[in-house]
């Protein structure tokens, strides 16, 4: 489960949005984040265009920072910089590295952000 807290873009001219999400394992098994790169769970971030259509899907990763059993959520804090002058925006979705998107399999659902464009 993906739950943004807030998000904070920085003042006019920058292109830095800072992030503050909720992701909590909702499933039954523990979320690896050790040094095998295949199976561990980060957080992906695909970018999507002004008409929420994908534009770029391994966009971003942000590590987890420890495993999550069951039931535990962790806080993350990032910041992303990006150009969306033009609108768009980011699709948040946990992603098991070279194994599977959650969302593929139907264990989580993405959550989108839509930045406002700029007139």
């Amino acid at each position: 489960e993906i739950r943004i807290v807030s998000v904070r873009p920085q003042p006019a001219g920058s292109s830095r949005f800072d992030f503050h999400l909720r992701i909590r394992n909702t499933g039954e098994a523990v979320w690896r984040v050790d040094d095998l790169p295949a199976g561990q769970v980060k957080l992906g971030v695909q970018l999507l265009d002004s008409g929420r259509r994908l534009a770029e899907q391994n966009f971003l990763r942000i590590p987890l920072g420890r495993q999550l059993a069951p039931g535990e959520a962790i806080d993350l804090h990032f910041s992303i910089s990006r150009d969306l002058s033009a609108g768009g925006g980011f699709r948040f979705e946990l992603v098991a590295e070279l194994v599977t998107w959650f969302s593929t399999n139907g264990r989580s659902r993405p959550t989108d952000w839509m930045s406002s464009p700029k007139s």
